[in-house]
């Protein structure tokens, strides 16, 4: 009864693993951005909106007159380039990553012509300056939160398959002796 239970438990971590590094694509279509429930023409416009914001973020950051603001409007930039690469490098991040790249930069985009414009004509009132200078910090703080959580969220996600195939490797057999799993996978490969 022992041997059979153990069998069981046995299949259920091969099964849970397998599921882990190939999960089923039942749902999904000839395309990975069909995993994120909106069609590809509406991702890659979106996409393509947020760069050429971010490009014209970069040119209004020359027309503003604070540190501040400048130093602002290059993390908020920078911050968004790095979310777009990670949604072309993995599109299902895409609903997470909606909200900071089509609202948030499309508000960052307004404000900032906005006071462009108002400094250009004449001289920015204190307030204000101070207020869109706080306004964009928060932003940029916003930014450069959901930079972290991405990185985050991949950690965990390589921890979770490492720790997987550490796993995998154990039941192969081959003894912890402290060696990378890339080691153990080139030991396991020679057999």
């Amino acid at each position: 009864m022992g041997a059979a239970i153990s069998l069981g438990l046995g299949a259920l971590v091969w099964l849970g693993g397998a599921l882990v590094l190939n999960p089923p694509r039942l749902l999904d279509g000839p395309s990975e951005t069909r995993s994120i429930a909106v069609d590809q023409p509406m991702f890659k416009k979106e996409i393509k909106e947020a760069v050429l914001r971010i490009a014209r973020l970069r040119k209004l950051r020359d027309r503003l007159d604070s540190d501040a603001l400048r130093d602002s409007l290059e993390a908020i930039s920078d911050s968004a380039t790095v979310l777009i690469r990670d949604l072309e490098r993995n599109p299902k991040d895409y609903r997470r990553l909606r909200k900071p790249l089509n609202h948030y930069l499309k508000h960052v985009e307004v404000v900032t012509e906005r006071y462009a414009y108002m400094h250009a004509t004449a001289p920015a009132d204190a307030a204000v300056k101070e207020r869109v200078e706080r306004t964009l910090g928060d932003l940029q703080k916003v930014f450069l939160e959901y930079n972290r959580r991405m990185v985050e969220d991949e950690a965990y996600d390589l921890d979770a398959r490492l720790a997987l195939l550490d796993q995998q490797i154990a039941g192969e057999g081959i003894p912890d002796d402290g060696a990378t799993t890339a080691t153990r996978l080139e030991q396991r490969a020679k057999r």
